[in-house]
């Protein structure tokens, strides 16, 4: 026979329920959650929206005619003049050459300036146009020995020698010379920086002054903003325009076809001259993928095999030594130390030339400050997903009728602190237990993963929201479990109560399937990946669809059969939402480390360095005049 006397007394001796404070507390933790979880989104969003903007009017700067169309951009110009008034570039509504020729009448001595603007009006005339008097005359006064300026006007002249459309950064049109007189032109002006005793390209230089008139950054947000507006400077070589490779391709294949060798030689000679010149400079420029050393190793390679067709075997030589030395300075990111090559982030792997003295100490901070802004990234994106399952909990607590509200509250007493620690246990710690000991203490983490690859954050996102579907999965389960062990008298146990605890367990194990993708990626080709991810996100589905059909079943259950369900999310509710409170300390956290990480790199924020854009280029850039004596 049942023994119902220790429920019964339970419910007799239990004291009148305050439940209008713990209506209370829970209305006051449900505003807080809604406002911190707003707050977390709009200031991610907020920060991505700035970098993006940031990036449109830097791409309209550098490789169209101006950024004249500020209308569109007005928060991020708005938030910058805020914190930069003194920007150098950027504010000007006009922007392009008019920007820079109003700063040059302000002081006409600068010169990072004025290349900044020569270079500017280069590219709004498709680049066809040469120097004017004016500049001639202030290039003459206080830059005469500078190769670079030659070197920046074999474009325009090749540009009209050719019939190509002129841009700077994509060039197009005929592949063969139309007009003699500018061909030689473009020839005459690498000879001249041939016989140029220095090479100084200042854009550094500017791009230091925009940094500057920021405040330091402290988050990798605000520095990628800053970068942003630095990267307002152009540089003197596009990234496609290819132009001094175009001209030793055009005059190499003349020569050879002359069979020349006395011109090939000498020019040759000057190509030498001009790579010795720039590589002993130590204002070289920065590292890009079209720079100056590639366009230098670029012509070498033609010149190796001009040299080769000709039947020069001493030259060629002489040639392939100094095309190594290029091409080592053009990208050396290729010989890092296998450490340093595990260890490197995103914004290290996109950098061609690197200091040849980096340790594995100095790389690991900025991979650390990645992570921990995809961390970010991911605890807001649970933490909305999070609030979103509350909030379809509290429905079902507040939409039922009086009697059913006024019964589960009758029935609460029955309901133990034990009961909740079962609750808490099960549907918050164990879940993500289990994913802290898949994604942290295993390989099946892919913690040597990077942010710039799709598959591993594809991953990464799975096992996340996966986890986040299992607590709420457990969440369900745990609560009608403890109301069937307390309540089961009167008929409160849920049906078929092991489906709830095997959709757990599928959704539990697609978090280490879907780390299993790093052992047999490398054989499986795009298609069978996806497949593969598609089938663990179905394992991980499961969950979702148990949690659909409760939902669907409760929304549509009667009043006659609602007191059950309505009991499950009562007792649910505050852990849901310590869950989401939980996971808001995370997008705290991750805010913290990624400040703390970003303080201690070494590397890459803009502070690290007062002559170049960080520290690392600054190093690299130091490196570059031995390259020479190394040899």
């Amino acid at each position: 026979m049942l023994d119902l006397s220790a429920p019964i007394d339970r419910l007799a001796d239990a004291k009148p329920a305050k439940h209008g404070l713990r209506r209370s507390l829970l209305l006051t933790g449900a505003l807080l959650l809604l406002a911190s979880v707003a707050i977390a989104i709009g200031h991610l969003a907020w920060q991505i929206f700035l970098i993006e903007q940031a990036s449109s009017i830097s791409a309209q700067t550098r490789y169209g005619s101006s950024h004249s169309h500020q209308s569109q951009y007005m928060p991020v110009m708005k938030h910058v003049r805020s914190i930069a008034p003194s920007l150098p570039l950027g504010l000007d509504e006009k922007g392009g050459s008019e920007e820079t020729a109003k700063l040059l009448a302000e002081n006409p001595d600068d010169l990072p300036l004025l290349q900044e603007h020569v270079i500017r009006r280069l590219r709004e005339s498709d680049n066809r146009d040469g120097l004017t008097a004016s500049e001639r005359e202030s290039i003459a006064r206080l830059d005469p020995d500078n190769a670079l300026w030659q070197l920046m006007l074999v474009p325009p002249a090749l540009s009209k020698a050719t019939g190509s459309s002129g841009r700077i950064y994509y060039r197009s049109g005929s592949s063969t010379v139309i007009s003699e007189p500018d061909f030689q032109e473009a020839l005459r002006l690498f000879s001249e920086a041939a016989a140029k005793p220095s090479y100084s390209d200042r854009a550094s230089s500017l791009k230091r002054r925009q940094i500057e008139a920021f405040p330091p950054a402290r988050s990798l947000t605000e520095d990628a903003i800053v970068m942003q507006f630095a990267s307002f400077v152009s540089p003197p070589f596009g990234y496609y325009s290819g132009d001094l490779t175009s001209l030793a391709r055009l005059h190499c294949d003349r020569l050879v076809a002359a069979k020349d060798k006395e011109a090939l030689t000498k020019f040759y000679r000057e190509w030498k001259q001009v790579s010795t010149v720039i590589i002993s400079s130590h204002h070289s420029g920065e590292s890009d993928y079209n720079d100056v050393f590639h366009q230098l190793a670029e012509m070498g390679k033609k010149l190796e095999d001009s040299f080769n067709q000709l039947g020069m075997a001493a030259e060629k030589a002489d040639a392939q030594e100094r095309h190594g030395i290029l091409d080592k300075l053009r990208s050396n990111s290729a010989t890092l130390p296998p450490e340093i090559m595990k260890a490197r982030g995103v914004r290290l792997k996109s950098e061609n030339r690197l200091p040849t003295n980096l340790t594995v100490e100095e790389v690991i901070p900025s991979r650390r400050t990645e992570l921990s802004f995809f961390d970010r990234i991911q605890a807001t994106f649970l933490a909305f997903l999070g609030l979103i399952f509350s909030g379809l909990v509290a429905l079902e607590t507040c939409r039922r009728s009086r009697i059913v509200k006024g019964m589960a509250r009758g029935l609460t007493p029955l309901f133990r602190r034990e009961d909740h620690v079962w609750i808490a246990a099960l549907g918050l710690v164990l879940p993500w237990l289990w994913w802290w000991a898949v994604t942290r203490m295993t390989p099946l983490g892919w913690p040597d993963g990077d942010i710039d690859e799709g598959w591993v954050v594809m991953v990464w996102f799975l096992q996340s929201v996966a986890t986040l579907t299992l607590a709420a999965v457990m969440l369900l389960q745990a609560a009608r479990w403890r109301w069937n062990v307390r309540g089961g008298f009167l008929g409160l146990g849920g049906s078929l109560p092991w489906m709830g605890w095997g959709v757990a367990a599928l959704t539990a194990l697609s978090i280490p399937v879907a780390g299993s993708l790093r052992y047999f990626r490398s054989s499986m080709g795009s298609d069978e990946t996806g497949l593969f991810l598609l089938g663990v996100s179905c394992m991980a589905a499961c969950g979702l669809l148990w949690l659909l059909w409760h939902a669907i079943m409760t929304l549509f259950t009667p009043r006659s059969g609602a007191l059950q369900p309505n009991l499950t999310m009562r007792a649910v509710l505050p852990w849901a939402m310590a869950g989401v409170a939980t996971l808001l300390v995370g997008v705290a956290v991750s805010t913290a480390m990624e400040h703390y990480w970003f303080a201690k790199d070494p590397l890459f924020p803009a502070w690290t360095s007062k002559t170049q854009v960080n520290a690392l280029k600054e190093r690299a850039a130091e490196e570059v005049p031995k390259a020479l004596r190394e040899q």
